[in-house]
């Protein structure tokens, strides 16, 4: 996986998605996002996700990424590939207004830099700390590689963030919200004075819609990222 990330992360750092200004049709009736089943009603009630700030930003930027993935205009203006916007539009054919589960993990530099630092690399500490917050944000496309690299340009094309004034945020968190075969994912890093970046953006991968426990969340992350030890927990 180290070399995977190696050989993306430029990639991944130099990438951005520019707002524009024409308007973006609303669908009012969605259907589940990549998969068709039927939904069945187990009486349980829903988490209300809007009690935790953070994914509460998060759905409110993911919505945002829906109405990107709905535009046809919008999809345009960025590639000319019949592929890249298949996978887009069938994206924006899903319902993200409520998650099946939503995760969320605190991930400490120290644990960021075992995907990059060797003792052989003469970083400053600055440099360090600086390297260890790009790569952190970057984790969902580096995810979304794995897929391919249609599907990493449909995903670049499909992500968004503004920055947010937070003190509590003290630590890079991370949110991964699950939808029925596809996730998103919603990075929080902080900076002086209570700054804190967010990025969101749709990751493609067939292993993450379905894990069901945050201990699963835990094994998957520690497999595909040499070790990195992430403690999850679901927001109920």
């Amino acid at each position: 996986m180290k070399k995977t990330l190696a050989l993306t992360i430029c990639a991944a750092l130099a990438l951005s998605v520019f707002s524009t200004g024409f308007t973006l049709k609303d669908n009012s009736a969605k259907k589940p996002a990549y998969d068709h089943a039927v939904i069945v009603n187990n009486k349980k009630s829903a988490p209300d996700y809007t009690k935790d700030t953070l994914s509460a930003n998060g759905l409110k930027l993911i919505a945002g990424l829906d109405k990107m993935a709905e535009s046809e205009e919008y999809i345009s203006l960025f590639t000319a590939s019949d592929n890249i916007s298949e996978i887009i539009s069938e994206i924006g054919e899903g319902d993200y207004s409520a998650p099946k589960a939503v995760y969320k993990a605190e991930v400490p530099a120290d644990e960021v830099m075992k995907l990059f630092y060797t003792e052989s690399l003469n970083l400053s500490e600055d440099i360090k700390a600086s390297v260890a917050k790009r790569y952190f944000a970057s984790i969902p496309t580096q995810i979304t590689a794995t897929s391919g690299a249609e599907s990493l340009a449909a995903m670049t094309l499909l992500t968004s963030g503004s920055p947010i004034i937070d003190d509590s945020v003290k630590e890079n968190q991370l949110y991964i919200f699950i939808y029925d075969g596809i996730s998103a994912m919603v990075t929080y890093t902080p900076y002086d004075n209570g700054a804190v970046d967010v990025s969101a953006s749709f990751v493609i991968n067939k292993d993450i819609p379905n894990i069901k426990t945050a201990d699963e969340m835990e094994k998957w992350f520690e497999e595909q990222f040499g070790g990195m030890s992430l403690d999850f927990s679901e927001i109920k």
